[in-house]
């Protein structure tokens, strides 16, 4: 994974997208005042040949490990699971990097099955 030049200018651009669009939902937990952590869900069209049609996605769920209390990753989990089946939805999926065992445990921990591996090829 590498950052592109304007990285932070990029994200901020996409986080107040994320924020105007109604079909992005982006809660944040505060430990004392201070950020420590959110997360970011939206609702997808699935694979046309696949079953449920709709899908939400976790597209981020960020935490400050040196900030966040216990158990603040689930809360903000489950924020996002109220939005999602408040728009009819009873799946989600979200994408994870490769070899990061302790976001791995989290979600096996909340009941997630592994899906797929999503391989990139430098070409």
């Amino acid at each position: 994974m590498a950052f592109a030049p304007d990285a932070i200018h990029a994200w901020r651009k996409c986080a107040k997208g994320w924020i105007a669009d109604a079909g992005y939902a982006f809660f944040v937990g505060d430990c004392a005042g201070e950020l420590a952590g959110f997360v970011v869900a939206s609702t997808e069209e699935n694979s046309s040949w696949l079953h449920p049609p709709r899908l939400g996605e976790i597209v981020a769920l960020v935490l400050d490990l040196h900030r966040s209390p216990s158990g603040l990753g689930g809360a903000l989990l489950e924020r996002a699971v109220v939005w999602l089946r408040a728009h009819g939805l009873n799946a989600v999926e979200v994408q994870t990097p490769a070899s990061y065992p302790v976001e791995e445990a989290f979600w096996r921990g909340q009941g997630a099955k592994l899906r797929s591996h999503r391989f990139r090829l430098q070409i």
